[in-house]
């Protein structure tokens, strides 16, 4: 296989969005009215960890060496390695103390002479090792500054405490502009994003608790671990969008092996490729790109497919994942990457291997309106996505992808490939684009008139207690004028009263208003919920 001309993808997974246009008069953005307050968002870098409960300093400081070196790139070669020799040779690859679960082990039917095999280079050791243990049914668990070697069943055994501290992502408010305190919501997006299927225990939901603007929750380290992904996506999200920014993110950032290899799928290549197995094809893409490129042997065998399968076919300067595509489709295979490596594998395993998470913050999206409830835009949101984008892959009807709109923040959850997330984000800046230019024409129509209104409770108020009696003889509604004129001027479209030929004065218990119509409508909102009666007085009849 011989390269072409190298072609640099662009931005195959950055997929940018913009929310504003300039027109002559300057800039125009779609402002999200929020339903009710919203609160303060904190800096990303200052995500909060979370804490083990009976993990002394001394431990922690073990735990976080562990994982430092785990994300150190390595180069390994292991063919045929019995367990043993391994876990001898990988202590000196990683400068960390391995050793085998030699009790697990035999439990689950695994022979010390087992025999390993891979052979891998720029690759962090995390993933390599998740590659080479999984070829033998093994896992391994991070346990008291060291790696320990043990089967899959063993490793869930292995249960830790951790205390997360999520005050940022519970305090909420209700349609009312009630302060309230959500951690159903929380829960609800961990059980259903971080590792799913894990938190079902045989005997029902596994332990999670809230307390103090926390939650303790008990499980397996990889639980634990895409807990904080989660949450740490999350919270990136919200700080953005809080920012104007309403770029998709990606929940797992693609480390520098990762890009190298869609790099690579995107140089141009010419090859001639005659009965070729499939093998061979592995190695000489690695050959020729750099990149780690292995088949997926176990999947590939258990679906019935020959190891020494030949794939036939030509091409000249063209991109190699589609090269790669044609060649493999004929023999109904696929390529997929995962775990820094470019896998050859079936194509029903390479649509789940080939899944990635984005979040997309919808704030600019949501119109919304002061009685509305946050959550709407997201539900409707997910029916137009499984709807129209690639309908066949979202679970619903069997297919691999997912949608999940957390609602509280307004970020919606996609899981798919990548072909499925351009698509998304594509729809997604359309109606952008589409909401820009509504916007605009709307604001040409938008023509500025004046309003006057009366401040005081609605007419035909009728008191329904001895309270709310002695209240109406006392509701000719006093507020300081330059306080209530700064009030409306600062929390009711801000920007719009620079505006040319606007104005606002408080005469009495008038407030005379020149503004455009859709500014005049939120004023008027403004002053309904401002003199709001519902806890002294009730309109209508009463006992």
């Amino acid at each position: 296989m011989a390269k072409g001309t190298p072609f640099l993808r662009a931005c195959c997974f950055a997929i940018a969005t913009t929310a504003a246009v300039h027109t002559a008069s300057g800039q125009i953005s779609p402002r999200h009215v929020a339903p009710r307050p919203l609160l303060p968002v904190p800096k990303a870098d200052s995500i909060p960890k979370p804490m083990f409960v009976g993990e002394s300093a001394e431990e922690t400081a073990q735990r976080e060496a562990v994982e430092r070196a785990l994300d150190k790139n390595v180069e390994i070669a292991f063919d045929n390695t019995p367990l043993t020799e391994f876990e001898k040779r990988l202590g000196e690859i990683s400068g960390l103390k391995v050793e085998l679960d030699r009790p697990g082990l035999k439990d689950a039917g695994i022979e010390l002479d087992t025999k390993v095999t891979l052979s891998v280079k720029q690759i962090t050791l995390r993933s390599a090792l998740k590659i080479l243990l999984r070829r033998v049914d093994l896992t391994y668990v991070v346990k008291e500054g060291s790696l320990m070697i043990t089967s899959p069943d063993k490793a869930a055994t292995f249960l830790r405490t951790a205390i997360f501290p999520i005050a940022d992502l519970i305090d909420d408010f209700d349609s009312s502009g009630r302060r309230i305190v959500n951690y159903e919501s929380v829960i609800e997006l961990l059980t259903s994003q971080a590792a799913p299927g894990a938190w079902e225990a045989a005997s029902g939901p596994a332990p999670v608790k809230e307390y103090d603007g926390t939650l303790t929750l008990t499980q397996p380290p990889e639980v634990i671990e895409q807990t904080q992904l989660v949450l740490a996506a999350l919270r990136i999200a919200r700080e953005r969008q809080s920012q104007g920014d309403f770029t998709p993110l990606k929940m797992e950032p693609e480390n520098e092996n990762t890009v190298r290899i869609h790099k690579a799928l995107d140089a141009t290549v010419s090859f001639d490729c005659r009965t070729t197995p499939l093998k061979k094809l592995a190695e000489m893409v690695a050959a020729e790109t750099g990149v780690n490129a292995l088949l997926d042997e176990r999947t590939l065998v258990d679906a019935g497919v020959d190891l020494d399968t030949k794939v036939d076919g030509t091409a000249k300067d063209v991109p190699l994942r589609i090269a790669l595509s044609k060649l493999l489709h004929e023999k109904e295979l696929a390529f997929a990457v995962r775990d820094e490596v470019l896998f050859i594998t079936t194509a029903e395993m390479a649509s789940y291997k080939a899944l990635v998470t984005y979040l997309y913050p919808l704030d600019d999206l949501d119109r919304g309106s002061l009685d509305d409830e946050r959550g709407w835009i997201g539900e409707n949101m997910v029916d137009l996505i499984a709807s129209t984008v690639s309908p066949a892959t979202w679970d619903g009807i069997g297919g691999p992808g997912n949608l999940y709109s957390a609602d509280p923040w307004n970020v919606l959850f996609v899981t798919n490939t990548a072909e499925v997330q351009r698509d998304v984000a594509d729809l997604l800046q359309k109606l952008r684009t589409m909401r820009v230019k509504q916007d605009r024409s709307a604001l040409m129509h938008d023509e500025i008139e004046t309003h006057v209104y009366r401040l005081g409770p609605p007419e035909g108020t009728i008191a329904t207690t001895k309270e709310a009696e002695e209240h109406l003889k006392r509701s000719e509604v006093r507020f300081d004028p330059k306080e209530l004129a700064a009030a409306i001027c600062e929390l009711v479209e801000p920007d719009s009263w620079k505006e040319s030929g606007v104005d606002l004065r408080v005469l009495g218990d008038r407030v005379v208003v020149r503004h455009r119509r859709t500014v005049q409508a939120k004023v008027r909102q403004f002053l309904s919920e401002l003199q709001s009666p519902e806890a002294i007085w009730s309109s209508g009849g009463g006992s």
